[in-house]
C-alpha cells in the first residue's frame, strides 16, 4: 500500500469521525483532503506535477477523466468537494449540510478506491 493511500485512509477515518460529531464541514475537509493525495500520487505517477489545486482538478480533468481512468462522476465529487472545503474552512458559521458531508464522503470512498487501483493497477 503506497503512502499516500495509507494518508488517504487515515483522513477518511477522520472524515467518518468528523461526521459522527455532526461536524460536516470538517468532514468535507478531509474527505477532500484523502482525494487530493491519492489523485496527486497518481499524476505523479504518470510525470504529472500540478502546482495548485485548481491544476490538480484540470489534470485530473483532461488526463484521468479524458482517458476513462477515473469516472466523471468521481471528478464532479471530487470539485465539488473542493469548493464546498474552501466556503466551510473559512465561513463564519458552517456551510457543509449533513447531506453534503455524506454524499462527499461516499464518493471519497469511491474516488479514493477508483485512483489507488491506478498506483497500483496489480493489487
Amino acid at each position: 500500500m503506497s503512502a499516500s493511500r495509507r494518508r488517504a485512509d487515515q483522513l477518511l477515518q477522520s472524515a467518518e469521525a468528523l461526521f459522527e460529531l455532526g461536524d460536516f464541514d470538517s468532514t468535507v475537509s478531509r474527505a477532500y483532503c484523502a482525494m487530493f493525495h491519492v489523485a496527486r500520487a497518481v499524476l505523479r505517477s504518470r510525470g504529472l506535477t500540478p502546482k495548485t489545486h485548481k491544476g490538480l482538478h484540470t489534470l485530473v480533468q483532461q488526463r484521468l477523466v479524458g482517458d476513462g481512468s477515473v469516472r466523471s462522476e468521481d471528478a464532479r465529487v471530487f470539485r465539488s468537494a473542493w469548493s464546498l472545503r474552501d466556503l466551510g474552512d473559512y465561513a463564519e458559521e458552517p456551510v457543509a449540510t449533513e447531506q453534503d458531508a455524506r454524499t462527499v464522503l461516499e464518493g471519497a470512498h469511491r474516488a479514493v478506491e477508483a485512483l489507488a487501483v491506478l498506483l497500483h493497477p496489480e493489487a
